[in-house]
């Protein structure tokens, strides 16, 4: 509630009846909250085929915080995942238009209706999946159709892009026989504290760190987080939050 938050793009609205919360400036339910990182629900990106070809071409805007400054996918807590039929999938950054990862699905036909454990989502059996190379705000996530022999795409409605928590592997739990993208699928993202870095901040009366706590830069190199010292711990955000020296 007022108050109780620094900024709008933290403030949280509980729902006491369903003890869920969701982050109030772009609508999304949060799993988990961390001193320097928030899971969050994300979503299932679909990407529909043209049917009598194959062929298929697109790009999409993916930011589930809109852009949020604050807000960053983290690179170390989340894998990109593509599932469909003969399909090679991109993450572009959108600011230098570079390709900064992808990976490729192959399949024999579509009627694989049951995804592989995640060890073996190698790009050979309808999925395929890899690392997020780098701290982004956005992104563009892109499917190029690969017409191969096999035609598997003809059975197939459409394929799916997600970023997904590193350790999410509940895949069959999506109804991918609909292109809607209406599912859920947890997604890590990393927050930071205002634009500037711990240098700047510490000269300026908005500077948040408490007692007993380190600055650390954010690494996407704008703001920063709170961390308490060794042998100190509890809420480093609060002036005299990182508590009892436990060494």
């Amino acid at each position: 509630g007022e108050g109780c938050y620094l900024s709008q793009s933290f403030e949280l609205t509980c729902n006491t009846s369903s003890y869920s919360a969701t982050l109030t400036s772009f609508e999304s339910k949060v799993y988990e909250i961390e001193q320097d990182h928030v899971v969050i629900e994300g979503q299932l990106v679909p990407f529909r085929y043209n049917k009598s070809s194959g062929q298929s071409r697109h790009t999409v805007i993916y930011s589930p915080f809109r852009g949020d400054y604050q807000f960053s996918f983290s690179h170390t807590g989340n894998k990109f995942v593509a599932i469909g039929c003969d399909i090679y999938s991109y993450i572009i950054d959108p600011i230098t238009a570079h390709i900064v990862g992808g990976c490729p699905s192959f399949c024999r036909n579509s009627s694989i209706s049951l995804l592989p454990p995640p060890s073996s989502c190698s790009g050979f059996n309808r999925c395929c999946q890899t690392t997020v190379p780098m701290e982004l705000r956005m992104m563009l996530l892109s499917v190029h159709t690969m017409n191969t022999f096999q035609k598997s795409w003809e059975s197939d409605l459409c394929s799916f892009l997600m970023i997904a928590h590193k350790d999410f592997s509940d895949f069959n739990k999506f109804n991918f026989s609909s292109c809607k993208g209406s599912d859920g699928v947890p997604t890590v993202l990393n927050w930071g504290i205002g634009n500037i870095s711990c240098h700047e901040a510490v000269e300026k009366s908005s500077y948040v760190c408490g007692e007993n706590s380190q600055c650390i830069n954010s690494s996407t190199g704008v703001g920063y987080s709170c961390r308490c010292l060794q042998g100190f711990r509890v809420n480093p955000y609060l002036h005299d939050g990182c508590q009892g020296n436990l060494i």
